[in-house]
């Protein structure tokens, strides 16, 4: 009999412990619809001049100012490609061309009341109603304001010939462009050689500030990441997030970000790796001998090296994701010793071959 309730206890351990581990997210982000064409290689490190056109169209007046802020914002994506922004004698022309249209379209929406009040359809972000009862329904068709946009990124050569083409198109609810261009840009020019000793600028945040920053930029804020097809979330300020503050009034507890995100004047470079990582890696299961496992993906990490600061210090950032169904949530984030992102590149380079090892069909 003992035997037997310690087997179920087990069981019982065994599927608490499952529950409450990581899961693979059920919730896939959004993405626009993408397409690259190529003629011809675009030269690595090459030399490159950018122009930028395009409209508005519900808008009136010129859109100069909208030209230079998206100018700034390409000319960025592609120096961190490693290519050189020129003025002049340019090995190619870059040209951004950008399209806003209204196209309203209908909504119908259908709510159900029960006689109780208990049962009203729940919000549209969750989708699920928590509670159905037979009642009466009502339904509502209503028009709703829509935008399309699109863009074409074109390389041309000196004698003007295309050379290579990325696009992509999306509907939105916003109709500024400048807020919502930028990851399909990024995922647009993604198809393009990348510099891989190229590291990065980012401010260092004050260690007088990082609460501050952490509030405005991470916390409740689901991000996106063009290696992951799931959103990620920094973690939640926990009640023993605090340290004791002696005032003149008294003892005051000062709230800290949460443990388990280190260095916070790296917090910039958490932000814009998570949101600009192009390879992850999976660590939901230690053996890659099939690949396209779903359950890799329970768990993750991105690695990316930095110069951090005014004075530029190079300094290798490392985050640890762990699944749940809504997303990823940030388990840990930390600058890396050297040996600790040499482990990360070598096992990065091991995933990247047991693709190569799968994918690899035919006889040579």
């Amino acid at each position: 009999m003992r035997r037997h309730i310690s087997y179920l206890a087990v069981i019982a351990v065994a599927c608490f412990v499952a529950a409450c581990g990581p899961k693979l997210p059920q919730i896939r982000v959004w993405r626009p619809w993408l397409r690259s064409l190529e003629a011809d290689n675009v030269g690595a490190a090459a030399r490159l001049q950018t122009v930028v056109q395009g409209l508005t169209e519900p808008l009136l007046g010129d859109e100069d100012l909208i030209h230079q802020s998206l100018k700034e914002n390409l000319d960025r994506l592609l120096q961190r490609r490693g290519f050189q922004i020129v003025g002049d004698n340019p090995d190619y022309e870059v040209r951004l061309t950008y399209a806003v249209k209204r196209e309203d379209k209908l909504e119908i929406a259908t709510n159900s009341y029960a006689s109780s009040a208990l049962g009203i359809a729940v919000a549209r972000k969750v989708g699920v109603l928590a509670y159905r009862s037979a009642g009466a329904t009502a339904v509502s068709v209503g028009e709703e304001a829509a935008y399309v946009h699109t863009f074409s990124v074109e390389f041309f050569s000196s004698g003007g010939r295309a050379i290579w083409k990325g696009e992509a198109t999306w509907d939105s609810r916003e109709l500024d462009v400048l807020s919502s261009i930028s990851s399909p840009l990024q995922l647009a020019l993604s198809g393009l050689p990348s510099d891989p000793l190229y590291v990065p600028l980012v401010p260092a945040v004050k260690v007088t500030h990082g609460f501050n920053y952490y509030t405005e930029n991470c916390l409740h804020k689901w991000l996106t990441c063009p290696a992951l097809p799931y959103s990620i979330a920094f973690p939640s300020i926990s009640s023993r997030d605090y340290k004791k503050k002696w005032t003149p009034n008294g003892i005051k507890k000062e709230f800290l970000i949460p443990n388990d995100v280190k260095n916070p004047e790296a917090l910039e470079a958490y932000v814009d790796l998570i949101s600009t990582a192009e390879y992850a890696l999976p660590t939901g299961i230690k053996k890659w001998n099939d690949p396209t496992d779903v359950n890799l993906w329970k768990k993750a990490k991105l690695g990316g090296r930095y110069r951090l600061g005014a004075d530029g210090q190079v300094v290798n950032v490392i985050i640890e994701l762990s699944g749940s169904a809504d997303g990823y949530t940030v388990g840990k984030a930390y600058i890396a010793t050297d040996a600790q992102y040499g482990t990360f590149e070598t096992d990065l380079l091991r995933w990247k071959q047991a693709l190569k090892d799968y994918y690899d069909f035919y006889e040579k």
